[in-house]
């Protein structure tokens, strides 16, 4: 079976670079579509893993339209999103919107399937660290994780009854440069703080080529001990 062709939304932010690399190097070697808001800001070596390089808005349901037409994926990742902008922001809810005005039920691309990579303390879970920690951390990231809340609600709601072609990824908080690890998959107290983008990504493109086992969830990753 041929593997699953990607379009990844951010495709020149940290998590949709290590989403590029995780492509090129695993066995699969699915094909990706890189998404963009600055394709400059893309290396060369990057890019030229990409099948192509589409510039556009992530706000704009035109602009990610004209992405899915050009790649017809069999599956988009959702990256958009700077952890380290923590002020009032709607850049991931915008984007959501104009992503399911192109995947939702009844619309053109109402096949493709989505991982959305948000983080731990949306969509319902809890900040769980010892030490008053994890409150102190969801005041700081109140206006992130109220995106990401918003992004969430977006995409589960107008999947409607096909909310088995939606994966997202509540991680904790991502690092780069640190590879190694493996993925822990959690619920409650927080096992381990930090994963890095290069783990998640791995994990999302084994998830698109495998039988996607987790695929209908928000599930809570981490890195094992």
């Amino acid at each position: 079976m041929a593997p699953p062709t990607l379009l990844v939304i951010g495709g020149n932010g940290q998590t949709g670079v290590e989403v590029i690399r995780a492509c090129a190097a695993s066995a699969a070697k699915p094909p990706v579509h890189a998404f963009c808001r600055t394709p400059s800001k893309l290396s060369e070596s990057d890019a030229a893993h990409c099948v192509s390089v589409i510039e556009g808005d992530a706000r704009s349901a035109e602009d990610i339209a004209r992405a899915l037409e050009q790649a017809k994926p069999d599956a988009v990742v959702v990256a958009v999103g700077r952890s380290e902008d923590l002020g009032p922001t709607d850049v991931r809810a915008a984007s959501a919107k104009a992503l399911m005005d192109s995947v939702a039920p009844g619309e053109k691309f109402d096949q493709v399937k989505i991982v959305v990579v948000s983080s731990v303390g949306a969509g319902g879970t809890k900040l769980h660290i010892g030490f008053g920690i994890g409150m102190l951390l969801g005041m700081r990231l109140k206006h992130v994780l109220a995106d990401h809340d918003r992004q969430e609600k977006e995409i589960w709601d107008r999947l409607a009854d096909q909310k088995n072609r939606a994966l997202v990824l509540h991680t904790t908080g991502l690092t780069t440069g640190q590879p190694a690890g493996e993925v822990c998959i959690f619920e409650g107290k927080i096992p381990h703080p930090r994963i890095d983008r290069a783990v998640v990504a791995r994990f999302i493109v084994a998830e698109l080529c495998g039988t996607c086992p987790n695929f209908g969830k928000a599930i809570s990753i981490t890195t094992k001990k």
